[in-house]
């Protein structure tokens, strides 16, 4: 039992901890090489990571992720490889669509990159 309980404690002590520093939600579109594939209300959230006390200052790695609910088009995201969200405000992200329903079109999504304009 000792030693289960000083296993957990390291975790979350090593586990490195996360800020909201922007989040973004509205209406947007999906693409698909190009081609738009759905319409989407989304969330977007850039976390920053906390240093820790090993850690250099401003060095923590920052993490964009969100949610995607489908209104019209493609509703099976996942597994489609990498799409384009283009946000009402004319940002855009690269995503994979990760845990989600086809049924109900609701999909987290997995950023890579960061938040871009949208190319024109």
């Amino acid at each position: 039992m000792a030693g289960s309980r000083q296993n957990q404690e390291s975790v979350q002590m090593t586990s490195p901890r996360y800020k909201t520093i922007d989040a973004t939600e509205g209406t947007g579109e999906v693409l698909s090489r190009g081609e738009r594939i759905a319409r989407v209300d989304y969330t977007v959230r850039t976390r920053q990571e906390l240093p820790s006390a090993e850690s250099q200052p401003g060095e923590g790695r920052r993490l964009i992720d969100g949610h995607v609910l489908v209104r019209e088009g493609e509703r099976q995201l996942r597994g489609m490889g990498p799409l384009v969200l283009r946000m009402q405000d004319g940002r855009e992200v690269t995503f994979l669509a990760d845990l989600g329903n086809p049924d109900t079109g609701a999909f987290s999504i997995k950023v890579s990159g960061s938040i871009r304009q949208a190319r024109q």
